[in-house]
């Protein structure tokens, strides 16, 4: 009895003293190590065990210093992440697709894309550089039209007959109905007779070959040509000669076997590309 008296008393005597602050120092420890666990315990580490010191009495414990964990001695290198490629740039394209641009893509080589609509293996070509478009030849040069030439009265008088395409001018002489292709000028017999525009003499017909009698025929500019007729038989021009406008061709006659009955006078005709034209809608 007495002995288990004792060994109660040593014990509140042990409390009392030192022991108080062992039981103490033993649960902080023992919360310190619960509340390492929770916190370290999903890192994978296994955390070292929590050492412990005895502090005498009156003395601050010291804090514990955390562990510091050597880095390893050949680190394994990171592997290596492939560089990043921006995104490929789109076109929208007419059926509301997307054709790729160049350098979008490996399949990009300028060639054949595909487009909506298309089925597989036809495409679209999509050149890089146009081709050249084939230089148009020139066109070749246009003939220059060749102006109307400025017409002169061959000889000066007044007009006796005018110009007629259908027939209602009665010859007398040939006692017919007729037209008349020209205008008959009334003048002297011997009256100078005049090239009216600059021209080539194409023809020099003589009295004998037809009924209008001595005649001459010059060719000018714009495919026009001119006929005198009724002219003496002498003829001062030849054929292929050149004139002027105001040349003397030859002389006012009595040659023309249809005119006859008329006073001396020039048959003067006008045609166009051949076909016979009224004179005075071209001379002065």
């Amino acid at each position: 009895m007495n002995h288990k008296q004792g060994k109660a008393h040593r014990l509140l005597d042990f409390f009392a003293g030192k022991g108080f602050y062992v039981v103490l120092i033993l649960c902080v420890a023992a919360i310190g190590a619960s509340g390492y666990m929770l916190f370290f315990g999903g890192s994978g580490e296994t955390p070292d065990p929590p050492s412990l010191a005895l502090v005498s009495p009156g003395a601050s414990p010291s804090p514990a210093q955390p562990r510091i964990s050597a880095a390893p001695a050949n680190p394994s290198p990171s592997p290596a992440l492939p560089p990043s490629s921006p995104p490929p740039l789109t076109v929208p394209s007419p059926s509301g697709g997307a054709l790729p641009q160049s350098g979008a893509g490996p399949n990009d080589a300028r060639g054949t894309v595909n487009v909506d609509g298309m089925e597989e293996g036809e495409g679209m070509e999509v050149a890089g550089n146009a081709p050249e478009m084939p230089a148009v030849p020139d066109e070749p040069p246009q003939p220059a039209v060749a102006a109307k030439p400025d017409f002169y009265p061959p000889v000066n008088g007044d007009i006796l007959v005018g110009f007629s395409e259908s027939a209602d001018v009665f010859f007398e002489a040939l006692r017919e109905w007729r037209y008349h292709p020209g205008v008959d000028i009334e003048t002297n017999a011997g009256a100078l007779v005049q090239a009216a525009a600059d021209g080539v003499v194409k023809e020099v017909i003589d009295s004998a070959a037809r009924n209008m009698g001595a005649s001459i025929v010059i060719e000018h500019s714009g495919g026009y040509t001119t006929v005198y007729s009724n002219l003496s038989p002498a003829s001062t021009v030849t054929e292929g000669k050149s004139v002027k406008a105001g040349d003397t061709i030859g002389a006012v006659g009595e040659t023309a076997v249809a005119e006859q009955a008329l006073p001396p006078h020039l048959h003067f005709e006008i045609l166009k590309d051949g076909e016979p034209v009224d004179p005075t809608e071209y001379l002065p």
